[in-house]
């Protein structure tokens, strides 16, 4: 049984092998086409006020992940599908090139573009896959062009704010500069006023430099402020720990809410170029962004698996770093701000114990040296500016450009070769027994009779094809030796209380159980054991013993019946290598079947083997299959029906029951055949003949 299990198993398997084949075939190709990056991850180093640089960075692509983010983004996609000014495609974009359907390709091409990269290095890995390995090849070089396209377009724009409202400052502090020395001098020509004290004016330009000092202090400090409430917000939405060996299987739902963050983002940071961070445009945007970002915090533990060996967060880690160095920062210039403000209301004491009208003067000359400082201060952050504008944007490098892969990575043979043997396998072991489920096989002589009340009188276990077939051609040998069980049986027929011959038929369910080699195994076993022993072949469709004994060709059972003789009239018996066993053949005259000939012929020839030895077994074909057998039954002694623990099936056991009785069987035994030799009386796998051997 585990044989044929193993056969419809590697049957299918087979068939799916071919169905993975098939499916190899007819499946699209999808090609893959790689490129390195190296990312320009760091500050631009300008030297102008907080505010203005706030809005120049904003305008900028941020750190490794941000940087990765707009990379992966749907905008950078869609400039390299779209673009024809990038250097790779050589003035005419990809879109053109190959047909594209640009709405058709985002939904098909954009969400097989994987980006990644390795914590502490700038490199990023671009994959892109496509129908076509030339498309997927281009599209992953034009990915990093269309990603440093977009950062120039950003930093020129964020430059051109920056200048614009340094420019605006410059121009109001000139003019405010200019009406300070219109009152300076308005005042000295009301009060004749032509020059202060030297020590007078020592304290205001020092009371004024500390002013100014002071105003840079507390700006450093706002910018402070604003950078510290920055980190506590992004820490806020991090955790204090991650998962290492977190699964990025998302959902198209999770890969949705992420593309639609990074979208908000985006636009926030092209909307600051026109309005300020307080402007409800801006609110609005960042509230679009908080609630993208809950949802996505609220079915990320749906939608990706992780495992729960908790480890610090770097991410975490960074900012707490850099939350200490703005605290440190903070209490720095608290520190200087406290001494200024100290030295100052000193100076200030001063000042006001001057005259009246040289404080008024003091206060004109304090302001015109802060609005001549100032004016300074915005020119040369202007001067440098400008200088920068061009040198500051520093494009990404792309360390490795891809190639073409005429290699299809999908779909791969090789996994779907082993997909479909494993599967047909698996279908195969699982459709083998749930048929012998299904059947309801007989497995043992024991359930056997337990399920149709009748006797086993002997086993055959299974035999492996090759010994199953040498077993019917060694019958001839003079050496065979039946097997224990039918030597049991032959001992048991044998009574000496019921003195004459006896008839004795073999009858099969189905074909292919074994019938042949049971009665001829019984009658060996019976002619060894003294008695003389006729064996003939009555399966004159199929006659299986005649060819084992090489009696094809010689005189029988049919050349008896086709005479309309009596046997006796031509001794057709042939001796065997067997002491005690002679042997009638099929025949040499073909014949269909014995329904056609006379029951007193059949009788009488039947009779006359009861003349010629003590117990005649005969051969007959299956009794479900054919009529012939019920022409035989009713002068049997004894019919011994064989049953297959391999194929036959237990509800076709009642059956043939059923027709041997309605035939006149007197007594009706059961041969098993194809079993288990560990589960049967007679086993040459016991353990005494094992040590006996």
């Amino acid at each position: 049984m585990f044989q044929l299990h193993v056969k419809r198993s590697a049957i299918l398997a087979c068939v799916g092998l071919g169905i993975a084949i098939a499916a190899t075939v007819v499946m699209p190709k999808v090609y893959e086409g790689m490129c390195e990056l190296s990312l320009n991850v760091g500050p631009s180093g300008r030297n102008v006020q907080p505010d203005v640089m706030e809005m120049v960075t904003n305008t900028e692509t941020g750190g490794m992940a941000a940087q990765i983010g707009v990379l992966r983004s749907q905008g950078v996609f869609y400039r390299a599908l779209t673009s024809d000014t990038l250097p790779s495609v050589r003035g005419q974009s990809l879109a053109k090139k190959y047909n594209l359907d640009i709405t058709q390709a985002m939904k098909d091409l954009y969400p097989q573009v994987q980006v990644t990269g390795s914590q502490g290095s700038p490199v990023v890995k671009i994959t892109t896959k496509a129908p076509n390995p030339q498309l997927a090849a281009d599209l992953a070089n034009a990915l990093p062009e269309a990603f440093d396209d977009q950062r120039k377009e950003t930093n020129d724009a964020g430059s051109a704010t920056a200048l614009e409202i340094l420019q605006g400052r410059l121009t109001g502090a000139s003019k405010q500069l200019d009406d300070k020395q219109n009152e300076i001098q308005a005042y000295k020509e009301q009060h004749k006023v032509v020059d202060i004290a030297s020590d007078a004016m020592q304290t205001v330009n020092y009371s004024a430099q500390l002013e100014v000092q002071a105003n840079a202090a507390q700006a450093e400090l706002r910018a402070n402020g604003s950078e510290i409430n920055r980190i506590k917000a992004e820490m806020k939405k991090l955790d204090p720990t991650i998962i290492p060996s977190r699964s990025m299987v998302k959902s198209p739902e999770f890969k949705e809410l992420e593309s639609k963050l990074v979208s908000l983002q985006s636009l926030r940071v092209t909307e600051l170029q026109r309005f300020t961070p307080e402007s409800t445009k801006i609110r609005e945007i960042d509230e679009s962004i908080a609630r993208t970002q809950a949802e996505i915090n609220k079915i990320q533990q749906r939608y990706i698996q992780e495992n729960y060996s908790e480890t610090p967060n770097p991410q975490m880690q960074g900012l707490e770093s850099q939350l200490m160095a703005a605290n440190i920062a903070k209490y720095t210039i608290q520190s200087r701000l406290s001494s200024m403000q100290g030295v100052r209301a000193e100076k200030t004491k001063a000042i006001l114990e001057m005259p009246k009208r040289e404080k008024d003067f003091a206060n004109l000359s304090r302001d015109l040296s802060m609005l001549e400082q100032m004016v300074r201060s915005y020119t040369a952050q202007l001067v440098q500016l400008k200088g920068e504008r061009d040198r500051s944007f520093v494009a990404s490098k792309q360390t490795f450009y891809a190639s073409v892969n005429n290699i299809p990575t999908s779909p791969d043979i090789a996994k779907l070769a082993i997909v479909g043997i494993i599967g047909g396998a698996i279908v195969g072991v699982l459709l083998s027994f749930l048929n012998e489920a299904v059947r309801l096989p007989v497995r043992s002589s024991g359930q056997l009779t337990e399920l149709t009340g009748l006797p086993v009188a002997a086993t055959m276990p299974m035999l492996p094809g090759h010994k199953g077939r040498k077993l019917i051609t060694k019958l001839k040998d003079k050496s065979f030796k039946p097997l224990e069980s039918f030597r049991f049986m032959a001992f048991s027929l044998i009574n000496p209380a019921e003195p004459g011959p006896k008839m004795v038929m073999f009858t099969g369910i189905g074909g292919g159980v074994g019938c042949s080699s049971a009665a001829a195994q019984f009658a060996i076993a019976t002619a060894k054991s003294g008695v003389k022993t006729l064996l003939v072949d009555c399966d004159v469709r199929r006659p299986t013993l005649t060819k084992a004994l090489d009696a094809q060709n010689k005189s029988g059972l049919s050349d008896m019946l086709n005479r309309s003789m009596l046997p006796s009239e031509s001794d057709l018996t042939l001796d065997t290598e067997h002491k005690n066993l002679s042997f009638v053949p099929a025949g040499s005259e073909r014949i269909d079947d014995l329904t056609e000939f006379s029951t007193s012929l059949i009788a009488g020839t039947l009779q006359n083997f009861r003349d010629k030895a003590d117990v005649i077994v005969i051969d007959a074909p299956p009794c479900d299959v054919v009529s012939d057998t019920s022409r035989l039954v009713p002068y049997m002694d004894q019919v011994c029906v064989v049953v297959s623990a391999k194929s036959t099936s237990y509800k076709a056991v009642p059956v043939a029951y059923e027709i041997l009785k309605r035939c006149g069987a007197k007594s009706i035994q059961l041969v098993l055949t194809h079993a288990s030799p560990q589960d049967e009386p007679f086993a040459r796998s016991s353990r005494y003949m094992i040590n006996q051997g």
